[in-house]
């Protein structure tokens, strides 16, 4: 028999607006009804599960009434007929609901609680079925204590996991969402991409995607061409088409193929250097060890001391952000960037205390992460508000502006 899953109203947009979304196989256990679910609905994916196929730690997950932290996690076993509910976790305090309280969330039916003999499928079907995300349009950007607002320009966006069937509809939406939090600018790379290793033919294909975005929305986004020191020949030449030719105004995220400071590295960064533009390299240190050609904050100075005249950005900062921010610290030419990691208190100001703000940027990598909870590490930063303007557009103006200039983009 098929199974179902029930989907809130955070996750609806990622499938195609459904509440409920039928599997007509019968997997054996939660991992492999997840995995049914994944291939359906692929942008649903990293809202619920980790990059390591991990369950969220703000995520429950219910298989009847049943919490899977409690039978099993992901090896939870599957009847036939199951429901499968998803509920994202609600920030805030709790309290006791008295009897003959009123319940909002639940159908007029069973909103009068006179007793605690409340069925919990009842209220798990209720509450998923009708909870929603609060839309709340900003009326301006999120202002300095000055009262004069932010310019924020986000350096780390991609298309991937974002509604849409073509890159201008999934622009849109990055778009629609960057309205509500004021944000100004967003660099954009990548495409649609969830390659650790693509072809040359991919990569030229992730490329067309995101100019194609940015020539929808010339005055939001800008591009960022999408290269690999796994392939410097062709590297070379498609810079040429989307830099030196085309719209684009920096280069990467450059991902895994090999780490970046590989020899074959420098003639992509030479090609960098002619044009003033900076490079986004992604780091990672995770604790079981890189995936095969994942660069280190290690691997971003290597290549940074050969090329001191060409500004790079660590991106993500390794993830272990206290180890990695000491890593590059005496790097001028390197900065850190906050992007992807958990929203933890300490990681700016650390950045700031070591590096300096000019050395800090913003970035969301929405498609994988929310703008807010990026946002939120530099807005509720204990620091002066002159280095939030720098962190949240000013460093990235400044590195980009060569690039800008020569292409005759007003700023």
């Amino acid at each position: 028999m098929p199974l179902t899953f029930l989907i809130p109203g955070p996750l609806r947009s990622f499938a195609a607006g459904k509440s409920q979304i039928v599997i007509e196989q019968s997997p054996a256990t939660l991992a492999d009804a997840l995995q049914a679910l994944w291939k359906l609905y692929p942008g649903i994916r990293d809202r619920v599960a980790t990059e390591q196929g991990q369950i969220r730690e703000h995520i429950n997950i219910f298989v009847g009434i049943e919490d899977v932290r409690y039978t099993g996690g992901l090896q939870t076993p599957i009847r036939d007929g199951a429901e499968i509910t998803i509920i994202p976790a609600i920030s805030g305090g709790s309290r006791v609901v008295h009897p003959q309280e009123e319940a909002p969330w639940l159908p007029a039916r069973a909103r009068k609680i006179s007793d605690f003999t409340l069925d919990r499928r009842t209220l798990l079907k209720s509450f998923c079925s009708s909870l929603v995300v609060t839309q709340t349009r900003a009326s301006q950007n999120p202002a300095s204590e000055s009262g004069r607002p932010f310019r924020i320009w986000d350096d780390h966006c991609h298309l991937g996991s974002v509604p849409g069937d073509t890159p201008e509809e999934r622009m849109a939406a990055l778009v629609k969402w960057a309205d509500r939090l004021g944000i100004e600018r967003l660099l954009l790379s990548q495409g649609y991409s969830a390659q650790f290793h693509p072809t040359p033919g991919q990569f030229r294909e992730e490329n067309d995607r995101v100019m194609r975005a940015v020539r929808r929305f010339p005055d939001r986004a800008y591009g960022s061409v999408y290269l690999s020191p796994a392939y410097p020949e062709f590297s070379v030449q498609e810079f040429d088409r989307c830099v030196r030719d085309g719209p684009m105004v920096s280069i990467g995220e450059i991902e895994a193929d090999k780490p970046c400071s590989v020899p074959e590295m420098d003639a992509i960064v030479e090609r960098a250097a002619s044009m003033k533009v900076p490079i986004l390299q992604h780091t990672w240190l995770k604790i079981g060890g890189n995936e095969p050609g994942e660069s280190t904050p290690y691997d971003v100075v290597a290549i940074a001391r050969r090329h001191p005249d060409v500004q790079f950005v660590c991106v993500h900062t390794g993830g272990d952000w206290e180890r990695g921010i000491r890593i590059i610290r005496d790097m001028k030419n390197v900065s850190a960037e906050i992007a992807g990691s958990n929203p933890t208190a300490g990681i700016v100001e650390m950045a700031v205390r070591e590096l300096g703000a000019e050395r800090v940027i913003y970035g969301s990598d929405v498609g994988g992460r929310s703008f807010a909870s990026q946002l939120g590490k530099v807005i509720g930063a204990d620091i002066p508000e002159p280095a939030k303007e720098l962190i949240l557009g000013g460093n990235l103006r400044r590195l980009l502006t060569p690039a800008l200039r020569a292409k005759g983009y007003r700023l």
